[in-house]
């Protein structure tokens, strides 16, 4: 009787060493997955925060494109109004030429005729 429960016993205790070593193995797998998932976890937050840079930087591209337009708009409305000016300043100044030169022509014509 006391082989049997000898035989029981280590029987018992070679079945608790296997599920302690199963156990640990577990535990081991466990632990490699946590620190594959922390590592996906931190892969994901590295990539989302390279996104957010870059959506950053295209908007501040965007903007920085959008402010140079206003400026280009300005200046060629400022260019266009000058050239307006220039264009009736012309005119304005071959009205004049030819009305000296009408004044001249009949100047002449009275002094050819006195």
């Amino acid at each position: 009787k006391a082989n049997k429960e000898r035989a029981e016993a280590e029987a018992a205790h070679a079945v608790a060493i296997r599920e302690r070593r199963e156990a640990d193995e577990a535990r081991v797998i466990a632990e490699k997955e946590r620190r594959e998932a922390t590592e996906h976890a931190e892969l994901l937050a590295q990539e989302r925060a390279t996104a957010k840079a870059a959506a950053e930087a295209a908007l501040k591209e965007r903007l920085e494109y959008e402010e140079a337009k206003r400026v280009m708009d300005k200046e060629k409305a400022e260019f266009d109004a000058a050239q307006l000016i220039a264009d009736k300043e012309r005119k304005e100044a071959d009205e004049a030429r030819r009305r000296r030169d009408e004044q001249a022509s009949l100047l002449l014509v009275s002094k050819a005729l006195a």
